[in-house]
């Protein structure tokens, strides 16, 4: 089944990783995986923001909960009909997914009838069937041709082909490091903002008037779902290793930072509302989330220290 959630990588990883056997929740994929302590924005909020993280690194904590990942993808894709040297890179995307699927293993793939992930739970006549974010709106899921797919950033599949088992505490203390460095990370692309700059930006779009209505709503709920998560997470790690310095601080100031995005979110209901009348409150909300970011990413960055002992 596909869990209901925002974020769709979080929500297909963790879809995967229940039918294999793994007794995992979003929480634990979006911790170990780091995208709750992820923060995307585009300067006009497009929706592309909260999947414009680089994916690479989602898969480094695979590991920890349970599987070894397996990622395939392809060039710069498109939302119509594949040509080409992408068609070609669809195909090797089916290839692999069809392999999985013979194995009893299902796969996590990018562009599912817009450019979400979703899982694969099967395939037909050249094509996909899956379980995607249409699941939880009871709306139809028709096959997908592979060649159809909606990938503005190419073909990508995530496989799990085999188990593995890590020492729960290493595990813990790999997750911390990914969370720091999640928290810290930056975007070559100029379009794009993260960490302070991405709240910055995203208070500016709101007060010019730039924002995208629904980019503006998607981001909000998206990022405020992540926070959440990464509060929960952070909680669970510092309950585990309450003599880790600085844990019990960041599950502190991320539950502020979700907190306050909560609040964005509930201003701005999907698919969008552009009312001026909310945007003061919004604005003081984003400024908290962000001092609140900043006070648990230096929190995070002992407490990664502490793990290792350093």
């Amino acid at each position: 089944t596909y869990p209901a959630a925002w974020l769709s990588w979080v929500a297909s990883t963790t879809g995967c990783l229940r039918v294999l056997g793994h007794d995992v929740d979003l929480v634990d994929v979006a911790g170990h995986s780091g995208y709750g302590f992820s923060l995307v924005v585009h300067d006009e909020l497009c929706p592309s923001g909260p999947t414009s993280l680089p994916w690479g690194p989602l898969t480094e904590g695979i590991p920890s909960l349970g599987r070894t990942p397996l990622t395939f993808w392809g060039g710069i894709g498109t939302e119509g009909t594949a040509t080409g040297q992408i068609r070609d890179h669809c195909r090797s995307a089916f290839e692999l997914v069809s392999s999985e699927i013979a194995r009893g293993r299902p796969c996590v793939i990018w562009g599912t009838y817009v450019p979400e992930f979703g899982i694969v739970v099967g395939v037909e006549d050249d094509a996909y069937l899956v379980q995607s974010y249409r699941a939880n709106s009871g709306e139809e899921q028709p096959p997908i041709p592979f060649d159809q797919l909606a990938i503005p950033g190419g073909p990508y599949v995530l496989a799990f082909p085999a188990a593995v088992e890590l020492d729960p505490d290493e595990a813990d203390r790999r997750a911390i490091v990914i969370a720091a460095a999640a928290m810290q990370a930056r975007t070559g692309w100029p379009q794009y903002h993260t960490g302070p700059a991405a709240y910055d930006a995203w208070i500016a779009a709101l007060e010019n008037g730039t924002a995208d209505a629904l980019g503006n709503s998607y981001n909000a709920h998206c990022w405020a779902e992540a926070r959440g998560w990464a509060a929960e997470f952070a909680s669970r790690l510092a309950r585990r290793h309450s003599q880790v310095a600085g844990l019990a601080a960041a599950a502190k100031y991320l539950a502020i930072a979700a907190a306050a995005l909560a609040d964005v979110a509930k201003r701005f209901p999907f698919p969008g509302n552009s009312a001026s009348g909310v945007v003061h409150e919004a604005v003081a909300s984003l400024a908290q989330a962000r001092d609140a970011d900043v006070a648990a990413t230096g929190a995070l960055v002992e407490a990664a220290a502490a793990a290792y002992g350093r």
